[in-house]
């Protein structure tokens, strides 16, 4: 699924890396502004029956990592969301991502002292574990049902990075003296804007396409013989490309 990202969107993650983030934040605020009635497909007469809905949503899709050689991973996810009222949500996602690797070639390392100065480079593996609260909105085009829609939303949660240690880093450091190394697992705040373009095509039933975008940083934590050294801030940040059905009922 990641490389059909890649290869048939043309998504490049060094060309979006410093654009896309202001950009999905800029769009999210001019949505929340202009959704509800000022929608050209806002609906009066809908918004007075309007009922009470709950939307189940599996998702997948492809992860691109903004920082790093990292590989494309693929995204499992769930949203499960309250619509409690015309066009505006509640929501809880969670997602796991995995394959988000990189081959282990390590940074030059004269003393232990300069493990502050790792980054990614200390990572093979990152996969990533997200709990993210967000609310949407409904911006329609046209009164017409069946006609394709945006729906924008902004949340915020946690991310749990789950790592493997770059083996080049550990024999790297094991050669200064060093008998045990190892990376952390890290848990952080997760800022995440979302656009995505829906089409119910059956009673009950949508299909969408949603683009993220997750910020989210911290100090990278390296175990050395028992004791904890912090790295330099880290950038986990990315593009998440979502496809699924949304159920209602």
């Amino acid at each position: 699924m990641s490389r059909f990202i890649e290869s048939e969107f043309g998504v490049k993650k060094n060309g979006l890396r410093k654009s896309f983030p202001v950009l999905m934040i800029a769009v999210a605020a001019v949505a929340i502004v202009v959704s509800g009635c000022v929608a050209p497909g806002y609906s009066r007469e809908k918004e007075m029956l309007f009922e009470d809905k709950i939307h189940i949503e599996p998702r997948l899709g492809a992860f691109i990592p903004s920082e790093g050689d990292f590989k494309t991973g693929t995204v499992f996810g769930t949203r499960i969301a309250f619509q409690y009222d015309y066009g505006a949500y509640v929501s809880f996602e969670f997602s796991a991502t995995e394959g988000v690797e990189q081959d282990a070639i390590a940074p030059t390392l004269n003393f232990e002292s300069q493990i502050r100065d790792l980054n990614h480079d200390a990572y093979q593996e990152a996969e990533r574990r997200s709990y993210v609260l967000s609310f949407d909105w409904d911006f329609p085009f046209t009164e017409d049902e069946r006609t394709p829609y945006l729906r924008w939303g902004l949340g915020l949660g946690i991310l749990n990075i789950q790592t493997v240690t770059n083996p080049a880093v550990r024999a790297d450091l094991t050669s200064l003296g060093t008998a045990k190394v190892y990376v952390k697992d890290e848990t952080m705040i997760l800022v995440r804007p979302t656009v995505g373009l829906y089409w119910e095509a059956l009673e009950d039933m949508t299909f969408f396409v949603d683009a993220q975008y997750d910020y989210a940083e911290a100090k990278g934590r390296v175990s050395l013989n028992g004791d904890d050294r912090h790295t330099s801030v880290i950038d986990f940040s990315g593009i998440n490309i979502l496809f699924g059905l949304s159920y209602s009922f």
